[in-house]
């Protein structure tokens, strides 16, 4: 018999009473629980608390495969039962709990493909790692030294030996502190092999898809990198290109918020809401100069996009523009 599926049918059960749950704390209403198969419901049945799970459904297997097709017929009738009563709740939900549910089962596929992803890289890690020193202090030694390897090590006893260390004198404490200098030693001589022989390289990059969740994560982080680099490159050209374009406010009411605060102490809201009280006592005649100052400043605007166009700068602007639009559609892309 195939060990595979019996393990992964183990897992689906040991889960399977804490599945809901989690489905009930993912969305904000009661998701109707799948229907069992007949085998599922055979099992359920025949499962014995306290036993070993796996063991359980290779007995009830062999069990359920004797069985005649009258004697499967029961829980046959069962599971057709309960996916009735599923297709009739799934039927009473609203499209948008519906969408909801979609949003969470692909979240879990997401989160169990991150897992397994994750546990394949660690234990490549683990490979790659299989004969590095473990670090090692001087009162670690200390408590090696005074406890055997398999002996249980009581909080009390521990917090004895600490105490113990504290008085130990310096003359005592020599033989653990050079220990823990040679496993010093032996960690930094172990960075130089693998620095040697190629792994130092495979294990950092191992480390940041650990860390990222996965190599997939760490893929998208590097395409995230690389795009963002080109973008903060294409913005720094764009600034080039655009230094010498004379900047115009949107209002004129800006203009007169910079007279009012150029050169002069500035407390920020309070002062602004001073600002804001003159500019709306003020005249329309009072206040033209500064739409006038607009107008202006608008129409050197266009003049520089003129001279800027004939020069070929606007064409180069525009270029500019266009590659950071597919770049933060490609960005927007690695986010979903």
């Amino acid at each position: 018999m195939n060990m595979l599926p019996l393990r992964s049918l183990a897992l689906s059960f040991r889960s399977m009473s804490i599945a809901s749950q989690q489905e009930k704390l993912a969305t904000s209403f009661v998701v109707p629980k799948k229907p069992a198969t007949a085998f599922n419901i055979f099992v359920s049945e025949k499962m014995k608390a306290g036993g070993k799970i796996s063991e359980q459904i290779k007995i009830i297997s062999k069990e359920w495969k004797s069985l005649s097709g009258f004697e499967k017929g029961k829980y046959v009738a069962k599971a057709e039962s309960s996916k009735e009563k599923y297709k009739v709740a799934m039927m009473s939900l609203t499209d948008q709990q519906i969408q909801e549910i979609e949003q969470v089962t692909v979240g879990k596929r997401r989160a169990k493909k991150e897992r397994k992803s994750i546990k394949l890289l660690e234990e490549e890690l683990k490979k790659l790692q299989h004969d590095k020193p473990k670090s090692m202090s001087a009162y670690t030694y200390f408590v090696k030294d005074r406890f055997p390897a398999n002996a249980a090590k009581a909080t009390t006893e521990i917090a004895a030996l600490g105490k113990a260390w504290t008085l130990l004198s310096s003359y005592n404490k020599e033989p653990f502190e050079k220990m823990a200098r040679q496993n010093k030693l032996d960690r930094e001589n172990w960075e130089k092999l693998v620095a040697k022989d190629g792994r130092l390289e495979k294990i950092e990059e191992l480390k940041r898809a650990i860390a990222l969740g996965g190599m997939d994560a760490l893929k998208k982080n590097e395409e995230r990198e690389e795009l963002m680099a080109q973008m903060k490159s294409l913005k720094s050209e764009l600034a080039k290109l655009k230094e010498d374009k004379p900047k115009v406010a949107s209002n004129g009411y800006a203009y007169f918020v910079k007279e009012k605060i150029g050169g002069t102490s500035f407390s920020g809201k309070t002062d602004m809401k001073e600002l804001a009280k003159q500019w709306n006592a003020m005249s329309a005649s009072a206040k033209a100069p500064y739409a006038q100052r607009v107008a202006q400043m608008k129409l050197k605007v266009k003049e520089w996009e003129e001279a800027a166009a004939e020069a070929g700068k606007l064409g180069q602007i525009n270029g500019i523009n266009e590659k950071l639009k597919r770049l933060q559609a490609k960005m927007d892309k690695l986010e979903v």
